[in-house]
């Protein structure tokens, strides 16, 4: 089975993006993330300096005739530079170029690994009330967060300003992943309880035990997530048309007995109560 199966597919909810919330919000979330990448980026900075350092004394690029070379340059900026002194500066080159390409390695990585672990967010999206989501509001998947997110290394001025003019306020990151931000309202922040969910369901509880919830993905627990949000909003083709989708490959991950149709929206939701418990408790309960 594949994630995509997993990942409700409902057009008609995608999420309604607040300009003048998102916008402000999302300006005060980029400036924190920008001061975290800031202070990585001179702990960076300095480790491989350091390194430079140490490999330049070991390999001998780095001595005390060197040292003496670059005062020289200094004092004679005019004057055309030495062999010695056109390796000591190519090395420095080298090592400021090697710094810079590990700090855009980071860049990229700290957005993707923040969106993929924390369901679409970053350290100032959650302080800020924001996720990042796919447009029919599912969660973001590896690719879409790499196409997202690799397009930071291009939006430069005037690209940068592209979400003034776009209707949901995409980047062109988001407008290529077909992601956009959205405001997350502070219930919705936290675990989905079960008062959220109104529905009719059969008597039946189902029971999970740890090494079967170790098995499903995170990326099935928010799409589980995502249906139970939006059930009151579905119609009843809708919902069976996403339990079609959700159940059969959520069985196979929990080498469970497959639910009767009656009794799939409690397994679904059964199973995302006993994994909120697992990470509570990091013990399973049955349901009540």
């Amino acid at each position: 089975m594949t994630a995509a199966s997993l990942e409700p597919d409902v057009d008609e909810n995608t999420p309604v993006v607040d300009r003048s919330t998102v916008l402000t919000n999302r300006g005060v979330a980029h400036f924190l993330d920008s001061m975290i990448l800031g202070i990585l980026g001179c702990v960076i900075f300095f480790v491989v300096l350091v390194l430079a350092l140490i490999l330049g004394i070991l390999t001998g690029v780095i001595n005390q005739e060197s040292v003496e070379v670059l005062k020289e340059l200094d004092k004679k900026a005019s004057e055309p530079h030495s062999e010695m002194a056109q390796r000591i500066l190519i090395y420095y080159f080298g090592c400021c170029i090697l710094a810079g390409g590990i700090g855009l390695i980071c860049h990229i990585a700290y957005f993707m690994y923040s969106e993929l672990a924390m369901d679409g967010q970053t350290f100032g999206k959650r302080i800020c009330g924001l996720r990042v989501v796919r447009i029919d509001g599912s969660p973001l998947n590896f690719s879409t967060s790499f196409i997202r997110n690799s397009m930071r290394l291009i939006e430069i001025f005037p690209i940068m300003l592209m979400p003034l003019f776009s209707k949901r306020l995409q980047r062109l990151g988001d407008m290529l992943a077909g992601t956009i931000v959205i405001a997350v309202a502070p219930e919705k922040r936290h675990k989905l309880e079960r008062a959220d969910i109104d529905f009719e369901i059969g008597d039946e509880s189902f029971k999970f035990e740890l090494a079967q919830l170790e098995r499903v993905r995170s990326q099935d627990f928010h799409a589980i997530k995502r249906v139970l949000e939006r059930w009151n909003r579905l119609s009843e083709v809708q919902r069976n048309t996403l339990l079609d989708q959700l159940v059969p490959p959520l069985v196979e991950r929990l080498q469970a007995t497959p639910p009767v149709l009656t009794d799939r929206a409690r397994f679904i939701r059964d199973l995302l109560d006993a994994e909120n418990r697992r990470q509570q408790n990091d013990q399973p309960v049955a349901p009540s």
